[in-house]
Formats: C-alpha cells, sequence, structure tokens
C-alpha cells in the first residue's frame, strides 16, 4: 500500500511539472501521456 502512495506521489510531481512547463493547455497533455505510458 505505501508503494502505491509513493507511485501516486510520483505521477502528481510529474503532471504538476509537466503543467507548468507547458502552461494552460498542459492541463490535458501530461495525463494523456501517463495513460499512454502505462
Amino acid at each position: 500500500m505505501i508503494e502505491l502512495r509513493i507511485l501516486l506521489i510520483l505521477i502528481k510531481l510529474k503532471v504538476s511539472s509537466a503543467v507548468e512547463n507547458s502552461g494552460e493547455s498542459g492541463v490535458a497533455g501530461p495525463r494523456f501521456q501517463l495513460r499512454s505510458t502505462n
């Protein structure tokens, strides 16, 4: 269970950083990338 929480935190960090880098249009992009990689 702890490992899953760590993975969720890492995913959130990646999404937030991707949104900051891409800007406004980055809201849907990072989520799409995460789904495609998984």
